[in-house]
């Protein structure tokens, strides 16, 4: 079994990662030594005036510090191992260590016509002990399989799984926060399973089309709406929903999966050598998913199902080299974004009595503007240098008023490359 089940057997491993992080980090004179390595720390500082993207717009300052080393035992084999520890300034809990160790196996040669790609992944996140709930483990295997077809055209497709656990059990962030919105005490561990199919073609001058589709099949755990009503059989047809909350007494947790189907045509061009132009389409649907509510406050900020969602999004990107030694990108896209059904805060203006949470949908359209600047240097003794400057502002409006919010952020970074 891929999955690990919260036990001290998780404390032991994430100690023994960290130990072998530490020891690598020690050898990593010797290894350079020894055989090919890259080496690169990135060290960043920024703030955000929406840290949670909520309506509360809660803002802060954060920093961080990591450092990634890939080794190249054969031409045709990576070892990766990245580590990064993300400090926040008011939201101390949010503070987290996230380290992750990768292999990358290409077995055929570069003019060959079939290519194939093999890769796997284990990564670990740690926050603070108020946030600790979210301590996530992500395991990931995926495979791929390309073949030119003619000089201009080549096909791919591939296979993903991941598996991601949480060892804190539930999605709530503070334990006060389970009294005074009781559900059901859930684990928010899933798995996903992705098949793909694409294809890339050149075009007249220079411009490229390239367009993938996909089936996604995630295991997850729901409650399927709730029946209760005495009235019920006498409809037709039966009611689905005739109550607007749910009852850890009264309604079950359902171990099932959730189908999503999605396509991506991308177009990209460039003007002479100075500037890139790409636009990328996304329509991603849910097979069936009326009959599935996730239990608990699950798709706020670090919730695990804050990302999953159906419709439709396009987003056009711009890198240019216009100004002299500077690299210069921007950006902008919108989010169409159909949830799935699950608890809410009912809103204190209602005066109603009754529980705290209720059913609903929710329903975001997301629109994103951004604009990144780096330098790169690079001096004769092989030292790589870049100061990176990054901004981005979001806005967002919900059928769900709590997430109706507006965010700027800003950060300044500098990598180093050995």
């Amino acid at each position: 079994m891929l999955g690990w089940r919260m036990s001290l057997n998780r404390l032991h491993i994430r100690r023994i990662f960290i130990a072998a992080t530490a020891i690598l980090l020690g050898c990593v004179p010797a290894l350079v030594a020894e055989m090919d390595t890259k080496i690169e720390f990135h060290t960043s500082g920024g703030f955000t005036g929406n840290l949670l993207f909520d309506s509360n717009s809660v803002n802060d300052a954060y920093s961080a510090a990591s450092a990634n080393i890939k080794f190249y035992p054969y031409s045709n084999l990576e070892v990766s191992l990245e580590n990064e520890y993300t400090y926040y300034g008011k939201i101390f809990g949010l503070s987290n260590f996230n380290g992750g160790v990768g292999l990358t196996f290409i077995p055929t040669d570069n003019d060959s016509r079939l290519s194939l790609y093999f890769n796997g992944r284990f990564n670990s996140r740690l926050y603070r002990m108020d946030y600790s709930g979210f301590n996530s483990d992500i395991f990931e295997i995926s495979t791929a399989v390309g073949y030119l077809i003619a000089p201009a055209f080549q096909m791919r497709s591939g296979f993903m799984f991941k598996s991601e656990r949480y060892p804190g059990g539930h999605t709530h962030e503070e334990d006060e926060e389970e009294e005074q919105f009781p559900t059901f005490d859930i684990s928010p561990d899933n798995e996903v399973y992705e098949f793909f199919l694409g294809g890339n073609l050149a075009l007249f001058g220079h411009v490229a089309l390239d367009i993938e589709g996909g089936y996604e099949r995630l295991n997850l755990t729901y409650v399927n709406p709730p029946t209760d009503s005495m009235f019920a059989f006498w409809e037709d047809p039966p009611s689905r929903i005739l109550r607007n909350y749910l009852n850890p007494n009264k309604d079950s947790l359902i171990d099932g999966t959730l189908d999503a189907y999605y396509i991506s045509p991308r177009i990209s061009f460039h003007i002479k050598d100075k500037i890139g132009v790409n636009v990328i389409y996304i329509y991603r649907a849910f097979s069936d998913p009326d009959n599935i509510i996730i239990p608990g406050l699950s798709i706020k900020f670090l919730s695990p199902w804050a990302s999953v969602y159906e419709d439709d999004a396009i987003a056009i990107n711009l890198k240019t080299y216009l100004v002299p030694g500077m690299i210069v990108t921007a950006g902008a896209g919108y989010w169409d974004k159909d949830f799935l059904t699950s608890e809410q805060e009912r809103p204190a203006s209602d005066g109603l009595a009754g529980p705290t949470t209720i059913i609903n949908d929710r329903k975001d359209e997301t629109s994103k503007f951004y604009l990144g600047v780096q330098k790169p240097f690079t001096f004769r003794s092989g030292l790589f240098l870049e100061p990176t400057l990054y901004m981005e502002y979001i806005s967002n409006r919900s059928s769900y008023d709590f997430y109706d919010y507006s965010a700027f952020s800003a950060a300044f970074g500098l990598i180093f490359r050995l």
